[in-house]
């Protein structure tokens, strides 16, 4: 069927205002009517793969995009979207490569530097995306000045970010992302209820459901700092359910099951390990918001340790793997210890922090029978309302709901059991209270397990200019505090659903 031209271009509007307004699925719906009918035109792949990445089906979206970009290479917008999707499902190095791309076919466009330099914010390379900012906001681009206020309150120099805020206040009437920056310095500086009034005078409405987002989480936070805990749940909750994000936890249950079935006691004495007793690789797993990232930073301090932060490579590379074939896992191995030996050739332990490795223990034992494994934990509840206030990319599903919430953390426990159990390697527990309380001893232990002598530096953690890119990196700048210690308490009539799935089930009551 001829279609043509100005049919074309109606329907791809009809898609595009559809995302604009929030709806992916009828953007979706549209655009993929039009892809039937003619199925080599770049731009109509590269609005269906966006509509795909809203709804978080990051495979199906990479593919898309990938055909996008095969179709016009030249494209910088379907190099970008690429990127965003490729670091939305996880694959970071593949990421960076799509953005680098991006920015060689638009060097000089202050867009395009923008989002590059917000990919290089979140992977935590504050000195690649300054620069990147600094050329975009002198063009006049109102996000790139955001950008630089948010370089300065990652590096912890919040006197430069609040004079980048006071330079120029047009910005922040200009860019939500200013505002957005502007009131997370505040909040840093205790000056929460002015955060709240730079956010509330902000017309929400007139925003797309993208950029409320994390407009509404960032007032939840501030609400929260000026000791509103109804407001800040409910802005954390209007956040939540504008992503529309939906967590399939019976499919999560059988994986875990599956998972458990495949890695019991008696499995473990008949499948192959690989022959390599490496001892560098230490491995921090848990759930989101559970303490990780401070004992990452703690153990960066050592001057035995290098933090590799959050590593998408083994998952990648298990996909991969043969767990009956010795050969297999000499290879996956291989690739592994090359790729954590060229970030660091000289470190006596590696940190690959990924939460959810924690899926992966049994391949682990296989492949990296001398390998640490660290299990981070916190106080559920305080866990699950850190994980809802949190913008967390779409690949933690679960994170939206409170109750889908409970449901993955219960099957987190419900596996660590397991392993605690069967798996043919130490576990080292560490709970983030005890850390918090006892910082010394706990510390102390904890470079016993891993082989490292004992070093005063890692109680410095928060003097160390090395930048953590997770969601707790204003935390990590700080001494310890005991205020998110039973935080969830002033939440207790929120949240139900929570602890109704975490009470379910197996391994209830917590």
């Amino acid at each position: 069927m001829v279609v043509s031209g100005m049919t074309v271009q109606a329907e791809l509007t009809s898609a595009v205002e559809a995302m604009q307004a929030g709806d992916a699925r009828q953007a979706l719906r549209r655009v993929e009517g039009l892809a039937s009918r003619v199925p080599d035109l770049a731009v109509v792949e590269l609005v269906r793969g966006r509509a795909l990445l809203e709804l978080g089906r990051f495979r199906e979206s990479i593919l898309a995009l990938e055909r996008a970009t095969r179709l016009d290479p030249r494209s910088a917008e379907g190099q970008l979207t690429l990127g965003a999707a490729l670091q939305m499902g996880g694959r970071t190095a593949a990421a960076l490569e799509a953005y680098t791309r991006g920015l060689e076919l638009a060097p000089g466009e202050p867009s395009v530097q923008t989002r590059v330099a917000s990919f290089l914010l979140e992977q935590g390379d504050l000195d690649a995306a300054e620069p990147l900012l600094q050329t975009a906001a002198v063009r006049g681009h109102p996000e790139a000045r955001a950008g630089l206020i948010e370089v300065a309150e990652r590096r912890g120099d919040l006197a430069a970010a609040l004079r980048g805020i006071e330079a120029d206040p047009r910005a922040l009437e200009e860019s939500p992302a200013a505002r957005l920056s502007a009131s997370r310095v505040l909040c840093r500086l205790g000056r929460a209820p002015e955060a709240v009034d730079l956010l509330e005078a902000l017309d929400l409405e007139g925003l797309t459901p993208a950029n409320r987002i994390p407009i509404l989480h960032a007032l939840g936070d501030a609400l929260d700092a000026a000791g509103d805990p109804d407001g800040a749940f409910a802005s954390w909750a209007g956040a939540n359910r504008l992503r529309g994000l939906r967590f399939d936890a019976d499919g999560h249950r059988a994986r875990i099951e599956a998972i458990c079935e495949r890695y019991d006691r008696a499995a473990f004495e008949r499948l192959p390990r690989a022959s390599n007793r490496d001892a560098r690789p230490v491995f921090l797993v848990g759930v989101p918001r559970s303490g990780s990232t401070l004992v990452e930073q703690m153990l960066a301090c050592h001057p035995g340790v290098f933090a590799a932060g959050e590593l998408d490579d083994l998952p990648r590379l298990v996909a991969g793997l043969d767990r009956e074939a010795q050969a297999s896992l000499e290879t996956v191995a291989g690739r592994y210890l090359a790729r954590i030996g060229s970030l660091s050739p000289v470190a006596r332990r590696i940190v690959d922090k990924l939460p959810h490795n924690g899926l992966y223990l049994g391949e682990i034992a296989q492949l990296l029978p001398a390998a640490r494994i660290v299990h981070c934990s916190r106080d559920e509840l305080d866990t699950g309302l850190s994980i809802f206030g949190r913008n967390f990319h779409a690949a933690h599903d679960y994170a939206t709901d409170l109750a889908a919430i409970g449901a993955f953390q219960r099957e987190h426990r419900r596996l660590m059991e397991h392993w605690r159990e069967h798996l043919p390697r130490p576990i080292f527990e560490l709970r983030y209270e005890e850390l918090v309380e006892h910082p010394e001893a706990t510390l102390r232990r904890l470079l016993d397990f891993c082989g490292l002598a004992w070093d005063e530096r890692v109680l410095n953690f928060h003097q160390s200019p090395r930048h953590a890119n997770t969601a707790s990196r204003a935390q990590v700048q700080r001494p310890l505090y005991r205020s998110s210690i039973g935080r969830a308490r002033a939440y207790g009539r929120h949240l139900g659903p929570l602890c109704a799935a975490l009470d379910a089930g197996p391994g209830a009551p917590r």
